[in-house]
């Protein structure tokens, strides 16, 4: 069920049947497709923001019938094809999958009511109990208002009646088409008052559009309609039956599916990589590049004609409306802003761009990159514990970059997904790389942005999250004569996962930009300095044998000790606990290292038998054989030699 709410709503369509008064309430959404939870869909028209909300409601008995199926399609051929003039192919691309394209229907909701208040707010439908007309009664509705012109309506109803009634006004035997009715003077003159449409409804600053135009075309553009006044004959107009309340909400049909169609994919993303969002909105937000919203591609209409039709028969916006701000408070104090280098005026400018259900992923990236460099970073931590700290961070540079997560994102066809103003299939042959770079990065955005949703949807529960437990002697680079440097390699990937996520709430409201250059002042070498000589580290740091040394007083060195303190405490915490994302073979070694008495184990390349075209390991623990296994690779029978052991040892 379609639940809206329109700012300049004015009055709402109403039928009368069986002396009660049925008020227009929304639409229902029919669809094969089980939807799990569709986050609200935002729009704008003329600076105004309108918003679409979707609540699964049981179906209705009015909707179960022989014949529904047939009046329902009718109503929306007669509305959406006949009277707004919207292309089909506009509501069901013929480049859509069936699966992304199964057929929607609306049902219009006319509902009765005792409660006379709630249907004098008209900016919310939706929200109306009450009995519900059946879709025959409102065909029959229909055809009888057809067949009344303007001037018999006139000859038994005042004037102001006729207010923001739709009418078909023919000029002979043309149709010239439906026009809203603004205007009843007392001559009985009936004036269509049309102000137009802007090119590129719901576009952000121009700055920013011409920007991603640079890059590549924008591909879905919004028409610009001229302004028209139109005298409306009353004995050449017939009624509609319906004022522009159904028809502003039925123009919006076409970015409301293809909306949904998105929703559909992200659905079948989300099984595919056994996810389950809490608020889809963030996932949403995941695949929403920065071009989608500045070019103000979600607000596109489509067609010339039927962004025609919107302007004839919708709601009249007032283009003076600003768009609605969101609130200007946060949840620190201007102070806290002030000393992070964000000023109060910054705060409010950063409120009023930004919307929940409408942003890119920026933000998301932002901590996502800070997520995959922790997940990269704690994951080698644990898989090579005899590495050192610069070859770790070489290991994560050789991971955590562009071309190698943009690369794998394409594998997995992630980037087809990926709301942009432009074609990605496209966008590598009009780059510039001053703009953006290329699709590959992008794509490695998006990545980043999904990792950053699920640490934000789910905090660190998700099992993406989960490190590998160790034991104590294997925290630092040769035992007890080691140093904290593989430490403070994991603890500055904590410390950068922590201070996003802290930003993401202090600045609830501002892009990726201002987040980084935000996060560099907090986690400066020369404030981590500050934070570790206020906890006393300085006479517990030991330098050439020697505790108490003068060099510990050097920030950079107090620094790097706060961070590593940050790991140890990461290391001893129950969430390192889990060993399940270990192979078999890690997970062997890992037990075997933490005996009482030192143990060398191998793994052998041994002779498989003749005609057997497998690679076979040997797993000897001390010098004995223990197990063997036979696999396509080495490093599959090597696991399941492991595994074997494993089961031997009981562990």
């Amino acid at each position: 069920m379609f639940m809206a709410s329109c700012p300049q709503a004015t009055s709402r369509t109403t039928i009368v049947a069986d002396q009660q008064s049925y008020a227009f309430d929304g639409f229902y959404l029919l669809s094969h497709h089980s939807f799990s939870h569709p986050p609200p869909f935002e729009y704008v028209r003329d600076n105004v923001k309108c918003t679409v909300t979707f609540e699964r409601v049981a179906l209705p008995v009015e909707l179960v019938g022989p014949n529904v199926r047939l009046r329902i399609s009718s109503f929306q051929d007669y509305l959406l094809w006949q009277l707004l003039r919207i292309p089909c192919s506009q509501l069901f691309p013929s480049d859509a999958t069936p699966e992304e394209c199964a057929p929607f229907h609306i049902y219009p909701r006319f509902v009765t009511t005792e409660d006379v208040s709630s249907l004098q707010d008209v900016q919310r439908l939706g929200f109306l109990t009450g009995t519900l007309l059946s879709i025959d009664v409102i065909m029959d509705y229909l055809d009888a208002s057809a067949m009344c012109s303007a001037e018999m309506f006139l000859a038994e109803y005042p004037p102001e009646s006729l207010l923001h009634h739709v009418v078909a006004y023919e000029d002979g035997v043309n149709h010239v088409g439906c026009f809203r009715v603004d205007i009843v003077t007392p001559q009985r003159q009936l004036i269509h008052d049309g102000v137009g449409a802007k090119w590129m409804d719901g576009l952000g600053a121009t700055s920013r559009f011409q920007k991603w135009q640079k890059l590549a075309p924008v591909v879905h553009e919004s028409p610009e309609v001229a302004s028209m006044m139109k005298v409306l004959h009353p004995n050449v107009s017939y009624l509609t039956g319906l004022k522009c309340d159904v028809f502003e909400m039925a123009s919006a049909m076409p970015i409301v599916f293809r909306f949904l169609r998105h929703v559909v994919q992200l659905d079948a993303f989300e099984a595919r990589w056994h996810l389950t969002f809490a608020d889809k909105s963030l996932l949403r937000q995941a695949f929403t590049h920065a071009s989608y919203v500045d070019c103000g591609v979600q607000s596109a209409g489509g067609a010339a004609e039927s962004v025609l039709g919107r302007v004839q028969m919708g709601h009249t916006f007032s283009t003076s409306n600003d768009l609605p701000q969101m609130p200007t408070t946060t949840t620190y104090s201007s102070l806290q802003a002030t000393n992070l280098g964000v000023g109060n005026d910054d705060l409010a400018a950063g409120s009023a761009r930004y919307s929940h259900y409408l942003c890119s992923y920026d933000r998301l990236a932002f901590v996502g990159d800070a997520v995959l460099s922790f997940v990269v970073s704690s994951n080698s931590f644990f898989q090579f514990p005899d590495v050192s700290e610069t070859h770790l961070r070489d290991l994560r540079a050789k991971i955590v970059n562009n071309d190698t997560v943009g690369d794998l994102a394409k594998t997995c066809h992630v980037h087809d997904l990926i709301l942009t103003s432009f074609s990605l299939a496209a966008v590598d042959e009009y780059v510039c790389y001053l703009i953006l770079g290329t699709s590959t990065i992008v794509a490695a955005d998006c990545v980043k942005a999904i990792l950053g949703a699920i640490l934000y949807d789910q905090a660190m529960t998700h099992k993406s999250f989960q490190g590998l437990a160790v034991s104590s002697d294997e925290y630092v680079l040769g035992k007890v004569d080691g140093n904290y440097e593989r430490l403070e390699f994991l603890g500055e990937s904590v410390l950068h996962v922590v201070t996003c996520r802290v930003l993401m709430d202090m600045l609830p409201f501002h892009e990726g930009a201002l987040l980084s250059t935000v996060r560099a002042s907090l986690v400066s070498t020369s404030r981590l300095a500050a934070v570790g000589t206020s906890l006393n580290y300085s006479p517990f740091i030991r330098f050439r044998g020697q505790s108490n040394d003068d060099d510990g007083n050097m920030p950079p060195v107090i620094a790097d000790v706060f961070q590593a303190c940050l790991g140890a405490m990461y290391l001893e915490q129950a969430a390192v606990a889990n060993r399940a994302v270990l192979g078999p073979k890690q997970r062997f070694l890992d037990h075997v290292r933490q005996w009482p008495e030192k143990t060398l184990v191998s793994f052998d390349d041994l002779d498989p038998p003749d005609g057997v075209h497998m690679h076979a390991v040997g797993l000897s623990v001390d010098g004995f054989l223990v197990c063997r296994a036979m696999a396509a690779t080495k490093e599959i029978a090597a696991n399941q030699a492991a595994l074997k052991a494993l089961q031997l040892f009981g562990l």
